[in-house]
């Protein structure tokens, strides 16, 4: 049977190039609206980020505040209290170092409903009469703000400190006590109430208003060339006024922090 056979030449139609510059104009238009959409994004994202921190960083500022000023309320009203002048003029004037039974309750008192870890009573030379935990002597850092509270005649409130007594992380207010309001007159001594930080300040400080898994709230100070941690981190127990990193480790915050940024 014959056949024939025919051959069908591909014709491609060229694309005008009125088109392709179209097509191009709006892939270009495209990208250019994505990049825009992205950076928009993204800013809003880090504005939002920095704003919630700011407002949680202000938040701690305030909390942390708050909770000073209520422990230095508590020694003013003690060192206000002339009832209280007068059982510790005894107390320290008795050679048998006897402390009577209404300071005694008070201190316990006191103790007892706003959870200190220990009270004394000392002399205006440092020396323990009375310590609620049996105590026989103070901190240094209790000797510094001791002399600070008796010369400005008013509360102070120490550092954070460890001792060989107290192992875990302290910080106390000292109530300077004197028999009247007389500019001249000599201090009786001092009421320091000891608080254990780990009861009170540290879960203020690492408490966080909203979830997150790494954010944490740090305070630091500057300890010579050594940037020192001051509570416990989140993911790193037992590192309060023991953690230390160099200064020079300047990619960390806390080390920013130290030497004077602000900041996000």
């Amino acid at each position: 049977m014959p056949t024939t056979s025919t051959n069908l030449p591909l014709k491609m139609n060229a694309v005008p190039r009125w088109m392709k510059a179209t097509i191009a104009l709006l892939l270009l238009g495209l990208l250019a609206g994505g990049v825009w959409f992205y950076d928009t994004q993204k800013q809003a994202a880090r504005q939002q980020a920095v704003s919630e921190l700011s407002a949680i960083a202000q938040g701690k500022v305030s909390q942390i505040v708050d909770w000073r000023k209520e422990r230095l309320a508590d020694a003013a009203v003690l060192s206000e209290s002339r009832f209280l002048a007068q059982g510790v003029a005894r107390a320290l004037a008795d050679a048998r170092g006897a402390v009577d039974e209404a300071l005694l309750a008070r201190l316990r008192s006191l103790q007892k409903h706003y959870h200190y870890a220990d009270v004394l009573l000392v002399d205006p030379q440092g020396k323990v009469r009375l310590s609620l935990s049996g105590l026989n002597e103070i901190h240094a850092e209790h000797a510094a703000s001791l002399a600070a509270a008796l010369r400005d005649r008013k509360p102070v409130l120490t550092d954070l400190h460890m001792s060989a007594q107290h192992l875990k992380p302290h910080i106390s207010v000292i109530a300077p006590i004197f028999a009247s309001d007389a500019p001249a007159q000599q201090p009786l001594g001092a009421i320091i109430m000891v608080s254990e930080a780990r009861q009170f300040l540290y879960p203020l400080i690492q408490s966080w208003p909203i979830p997150s898994q790494t954010a944490e709230t740090l305070l630091v100070q500057r300890d010579g060339d050594e940037l020192l941690y001051l509570n416990e981190l989140r993911h790193q127990p037992n590192t309060a006024i023991h953690l230390r990193f160099p200064l020079t480790r300047t990619e960390l915050p806390a080390v920013m922090a130290v030497l004077g940024r602000k900041g996000v």
